[in-house]
């Protein structure tokens, strides 16, 4: 398998796959990916990404929002430390990251981003910042 993100200096295409669908990386948003890098860059911590892209079957199996950006190829769920997402939290916003979530995960966070803008998908409200129970 080629990397269709040959740009990319820090992520694999793989790591975006839906559980369900080998390859389905690929289908991710190319410009949400290349702003992930470069906060990836300036955060200079590895990102584990938890998901990424997700089909609609992954989507409703974990109960995901009915229209998640996930779906979209534009939106990735961070495991982190707890410094590590204050740091991601911090320079999210400035790479046009305007979905912003962050839920108690194991011993760590876990830290949702994406770009979706204001109005752009009728129901949700962006930018905005929140807790998952």
């Amino acid at each position: 398998m080629t990397n269709s993100f040959p740009s990319l200096q820090f992520f694999q295409v793989h790591e975006f796959d839906s559980p369900d669908e080998p390859n389905s990386g690929e289908r991710m948003d190319h410009d949400f990916v290349c702003k992930l890098d470069l906060l990836r860059q300036e955060c200079g911590f590895p990102f584990r990404i938890t998901s990424g892209f997700r089909t609609e079957k992954h989507n409703a199996a974990i109960k995901g929002a009915q229209r998640s950006a996930h779906l979209l190829g534009r939106a990735v769920d961070i495991s982190c430390g707890g410094g590590e997402a204050y740091t991601i939290l911090k320079l999210a916003p400035k790479y046009g990251f305007f979905g912003i979530g962050i839920k108690q995960h194991g011993a760590g966070k876990l830290v949702h981003l994406d770009d979706i803008g204001f109005g752009e998908i009728e129901g949700i409200s962006r930018p905005t910042l929140w807790t998952y129970p």
